[in-house]
């Protein structure tokens, strides 16, 4: 399985949260105030969520893969031959 940590800031750059951060500040309004969570912590707690979705996901179906090798292969011997 991925780890979770590069993954739950790759969600948090992308906002892919807001929905869920939006709609859970929302329900929090409706709680008193000495009660209801920080918005931080709700923020937290979506990114998280997210972010296991994400990683689950991933276990269970894989990544593409990147062949990165085979690309800086090619390009130094591009490189190599057009130096001849």
């Amino acid at each position: 399985m991925p780890s979770i940590a590069p993954i739950r800031e790759w969600v948090r750059r992308k906002g892919i949260a807001k929905n869920n951060i939006r709609s859970a500040w929302e329900e929090a309004k409706k709680i008193r105030r000495k009660d209801r969570p920080k918005k931080a912590d709700i923020e937290s707690r979506a990114i998280r969520s997210a972010a296991w979705v994400i990683a689950i996901n991933m276990k269970e179906k894989g990544r593409d893969p990147n062949p990165f090798l085979k690309l800086a292969v090619e390009m130094t011997l591009k490189k190599l031959s057009t130096l001849d």
